[in-house]
């Protein structure tokens, strides 16, 4: 049997919200305060699904984002556009607007800039060898549920993520780290999800049809 040992990750302020599967079923829900402290806890995983981009273009913008934002319209303000990897090495959000510019964008905003260290360490993590996925959770939960779903900080929002998770037999119940919010433990949980497809060999990917480059960087979307 394929090793269905795997995780999903959310960045959150304190550092990642996780949920680990083994064989299909949660195994924990946690939160740690770097990917290698989350893979510490569950070696020999066979995928990670991330919430982070982690795979940027030296110059220009990602086709991947804007395939996202097409799968999940009319929601497409839960998908930013991801600078030039040149402009990780900016000291402020100011610098790193004046680098996407002259490595032809997109600028990032001042969320997306407050994401760099995590980016950093996402791309750290996938050189290192860790088998890290890109996913976006509402481009999973777009794949799961069919529809696009309320906004994932509403009530109607998260109760029907929750349901779409049960009905994939993914059940939660009392997750350790009080800290994490609900809509980031939701999305680790719907990464878990992706990298459960993706190790049965049921994944699919943005672009569907990726290039050799795009999927030579890993610089897709999995779902």
């Amino acid at each position: 049997m394929a090793n269905e040992l795997v995780l999903g990750l959310d960045g959150y302020p304190n550092g990642w919200a996780c949920v680990a599967l083994i064989d299909g079923e949660v195994r924990a829900a946690f939160g740690a305060r770097t990917i290698t402290e989350a893979v510490g806890r569950f070696p020999g995983v066979a995928a990670i699904g991330i919430d982070m981009p982690f795979a940027l273009t030296a110059f220009g913008p990602r086709a991947v984002d804007r395939h996202a934002r097409s799968f999940v319209r009319p929601r497409t303000s839960s998908v930013f556009s991801v600078p030039p990897e040149p402009t990780l090495a900016a000291s402020s959000h100011a610098e790193a607007v004046t680098i996407a510019r002259v490595h032809g964008g997109p600028a990032p905003t001042a969320q997306c800039y407050r994401l760099f260290p995590k980016i950093r360490e996402a791309g750290e993590a996938a050189r290192a060898g860790l088998p890290l996925y890109e996913v976006h959770p509402e481009v999973s939960f777009r794949a799961l549920g069919g529809v696009v779903l309320a906004r994932k900080r509403s009530w109607n929002g998260q109760r029907a993520r929750l349901n779409l998770l049960e009905e994939a037999k993914i059940h939660l119940g009392i997750c350790d780290g009080d800290d994490i919010p609900a809509d980031d433990r939701l999305d680790a949980a719907i990464a878990a999800w992706s990298a459960r497809r993706i190790v049965r060999g049921e994944a699919l990917t943005l672009p569907a049809t990726p290039t050799d480059q795009e999927r030579a960087a890993n610089m897709l979307v999995w779902y």
